[in-house]
Parts: structure tokens; sequence; C-alpha cells
């Protein structure tokens, strides 16, 4: 019998550990894309602000930066995908059983 609960407590902290670093990628990746979406509008405003002074070379560089950015959002978009907002929300809540059941239904 002690064997049984022994399997049983080693399972449910395996599948703990699983839910716990799916959360933690996905609010990493949520973390990094809020920073780069900073980051993209800031530079897209400075694109416009070069654009109207007249400046080309720089509204140009600044664009390049911008569409960086932009391409690092969609990473984590994806990243954030595969590891589910919903486990985030679930996570956040502190609640397991949300986090839990928002894994399953991304299965």
């Amino acid at each position: 019998m002690w064997r049984k609960a022994l399997v049983l407590g080693l399972v449910l902290i395996a599948i703990g550990m699983v839910v716990g670093g799916a959360a933690e990628h996905g609010k990493y990746a949520l973390h990094k894309y809020n920073e780069a979406e900073e980051k993209y509008h800031h530079y897209m405003g400075l694109y416009r602000q070069a654009l109207l002074n007249g400046d080309i070379t720089k509204a140009e560089y600044y664009k390049s930066l911008a569409d960086e950015y932009k391409s690092e959002m969609d990473s984590y978009m994806v990243w954030m995908g595969l590891f589910g907002t919903a486990a985030i929300a679930g996570a956040g809540s502190g609640n397991l059983a949300i986090t839990g059941l928002s894994l399953l239904g991304m299965a």
C-alpha cells in the first residue's frame, strides 16, 4: 500500500513540475514580449519623428530597428502559444486546477 502512495506522490510531483515549468516559461515569454513591444513602439515613434524632420537615413535606421523588435515580438508570440497563456492565467490566480485544465485543453 505504501508503494502505491509513494508512486502516486511521485507522479503528482512530476505533474506539478511540468505544469509549473510551463507556466514559468509562459510568464517569461510574456515578459519578453512586453519588453519587445515597448521598444518597437519607441522606435516607431522615432521613425515617425525622423520622417517629419525629413531625415530619411535616420528614419530608415529606426524603421529597421522597429522591424527587428516586431519579429522578436512574433517569435515570443509563438513561444507563448506553445506554453499557453491560459496556463499563465491559471498560475497567476494560484489555482492549480485551472492551470491543469488549461494545459489539458491545449493538448
